[in-house]
């Protein structure tokens, strides 16, 4: 285990630079809209076209299209998702999961070497990040009533000492 001091030396050095962490999260939460977009779009586009087809054959066809693109939009989808967390869980030095484990990591596409979260995997790195930023707040959660108290003890010195 890490030292008080150590703790609060990586949380002054990480946590309390807000803004990095927040620009990566509004990259990825953008990232991340302009894909449920394109779902959006795609489902829409498929649905009108399939409503104009003639024949069953065309309808199944363009549902087979539809269908294979919804799945490229969602293997996006879960590389953005896994590269956010692997690289918050990075950033707070937490190990990743072992990738043999299957059922935290699936192989994206079968066959690539490229892997992904499940969603069980998911829950487990942000339960493990949500943990970790939790015991990095710690050290300043108890410093922070002594700060206070500190300063509100400088402030009545101060107006003891002008009266």
């Amino acid at each position: 285990m890490h030292s008080i001091l150590e703790k609060l030396k990586f949380v002054i050095y990480m946590g309390c630079n807000p803004f990095l962490n927040q620009i990566d999260q509004l990259k990825f939460k953008y990232k991340y809209r302009q894909l449920i977009k394109e779902e959006d779009k795609l489902c829409y586009k498929y649905k009108n076209l399939i409503k104009e087809a003639k024949s069953d054959d065309k309808k199944e066809l363009l549902r087979g299209v539809e269908n294979s693109e919804f799945f490229l939009i969602q293997d996006k989808i879960d590389i953005l998702v896994t590269s956010y967390l692997c690289g918050r869980a990075i950033e707070l030095f937490i190990p990743l999961p072992d990738r043999k484990d299957k059922s935290l990591w699936r192989e994206q596409p079968p066959c690539s070497g490229q892997y992904v979260l499940t969603p069980k995997g998911i829950a487990r790195m942000r339960a493990d990040i949500r943990q970790e930023k939790r015991e990095l707040r710690e050290p300043l959660i108890t410093l922070l009533p002594l700060l206070i108290g500190l300063i509100g003890a400088i402030c009545a010195l101060i107006t003891i000492i002008k009266s």
